[in-house]
């Protein structure tokens, strides 16, 4: 991931941005990729920090945007 990759997702959630629950659902996939990659490729600690952040999509609950 670059920081071009980074700058074309925010530009697709500016161009949504107006409708809010669909800008809201492309910043979670975009904060959620973001995490992946530092897992993926960092070091310590941050690389632990974002793998244990990306568990809580285990917890169980209904999520939806409304």
């Amino acid at each position: 991931m670059t920081v071009d990759d980074v700058q074309k997702r925010l530009a697709v959630i500016q161009t949504l941005k107006g409708d809010p629950e669909a800008a809201h659902a492309e910043e979670d996939a975009l904060w959620l990729d973001v995490l992946k990659w530092i897992a993926d490729n960092g070091a310590e600690p941050q690389k632990s920090v974002c793998e244990l952040a990306i568990t809580s999509c285990r917890i169980r609950f209904s999520r939806w945007y409304a």
